[in-house]
């Protein structure tokens, strides 16, 4: 086992102030740990070809592997977040109430399916030097993401970078959705 230790990810208080100011469910405020999961796109992890990321407190009821039949070249492979009836859209991961929302809007198009963030599978090759920082950057300049991490990430890997592949589900079987810990 490999334990990596990454610094606190810190934002300039202007961006701080905007971030407690979206219309949330409070994980704004309580838990703004999330944001260190942009860590998993330093470029250290390119040592390894592929990355299975899961949030701590997943139950895990079967074997991992099979996940690895998952991988895709070039690809960041997750969940739907708006599954199974694909009516939420990436523009509800913002905070639609603040005059960013309009920019980003007409900047991308947030009228799309986008992904979790608790489960990710990847190709380390979608890792650049800069990865890490355009993400924060991202998070820094749109600072009204209603789900700390997980709007930014979607925005970068589905509108910027259009590299999502959405993870094929089988009910019942051997991609049955994770229990998480509530």
């Amino acid at each position: 086992m490999i334990v990596k230790y990454f610094k606190n990810i810190s934002f300039p208080d202007s961006v701080v102030q905007q971030m407690d100011d979206v219309n949330t469910d409070g994980r704004n405020i309580t838990k703004r740990f999330q944001w260190h999961k942009l860590h998993i796109f330093q470029s250290y992890f390119k040592k390894w070809k592929w990355v299975l990321y899961i949030d701590c407190g997943m139950k895990i009821y079967e074997d991992l592997l099979p996940f690895f039949n998952l991988c895709t070249p070039q690809k960041i492979v997750a969940h739907s977040d708006a599954y199974p009836t694909f009516e939420w859209k990436l523009k509800l991961q913002f905070d639609w109430g603040k005059p960013l929302h309009q920019t980003m809007s007409k900047q991308f198009n947030l009228n799309c399916n986008y992904f979790q963030t608790g489960m990710l599978l990847y190709d380390t090759e979608i890792i650049t030097l800069n990865t890490f920082n355009d993400l924060y950057e991202l998070a820094c300049k749109y600072p009204i993401s209603r789900t700390n991490e997980q709007g930014i990430m979607c925005l970068y890997f589905i509108c910027i970078k259009d590299i999502w592949e959405e993870m094929k589900i089988k009910e019942n079987d051997l991609y049955r959705l994770l229990e998480t810990k509530q």
